[in-house]
């Protein structure tokens, strides 16, 4: 399976996807690009965000222009806003639209909250490519992607998860990091 993300510029949404994915979807091929690349843009608060909330190193990554892609030999495209499709070449049964607001300019807040939607979205897709038979694994140095660092507090969803894939796994500690007795 192929995937490729693409937004605007490749420097926040598609490259935020594609690590994600990378992450949480082990053995897909994943790639990004973007629509309209400008000189001076980097993707250094996106890659921040990765790394910060989810200890992901994406610092390799280069911004790279839609053109540059045989997007012909991807399975399934994902745009990222409504405007990108109009710019692409893909069948309607190998394109997805994920509404995804752009933070490019935006704060950090803005960046986080971006990236824990693309998961969400990521996370839909890797449940329903598993419904349709695709064989995804799940061992543990995969999962470190979806560890979540800094304070839980602000995404007390997450930390609901976190904490039932502990519970699972037998890894649940107290409130003061303790373990509990069975």
């Amino acid at each position: 399976m192929r995937i490729l993300y693409v937004c605007t510029g490749n420097t926040c949404r598609s490259v935020l996807a594609e690590y994600l994915t990378r992450a949480l979807v082990p053995g897909i091929e994943v790639e990004s690009a973007g629509i309209r690349l400008l000189v001076t843009e980097n993707a250094s608060k996106a890659i921040q965000t990765l790394d910060n909330e989810f200890n992901i190193d994406a610092s390799q990554h280069m911004p790279r222009q839609i053109g540059e892609v045989a997007v012909d030999r991807f399975d399934l495209v994902i745009a990222l806003d409504s405007k990108v499709p109009a710019h692409l070449r893909v069948p309607p049964e190998g394109l997805r639209l994920w509404n995804i607001d752009d933070p490019w300019g935006g704060n950090d807040y803005e960046y986080r909250t971006c990236a824990f939607q693309i998961r969400k979205r990521v996370i839909g897709l890797k449940n329903e490519l598993r419904r349709t038979g695709l064989k995804i694994s799940d061992d543990a140095s995969q999962r470190r992607a979806i560890r979540l660092v800094g304070t839980l507090s602000a995404r007390p969803s997450a930390y609901r998860v976190l904490r039932q894939s502990n519970r699972r796994r037998g890894h649940c500690r107290g409130r003061m990091g303790a373990e509990r007795e069975p």
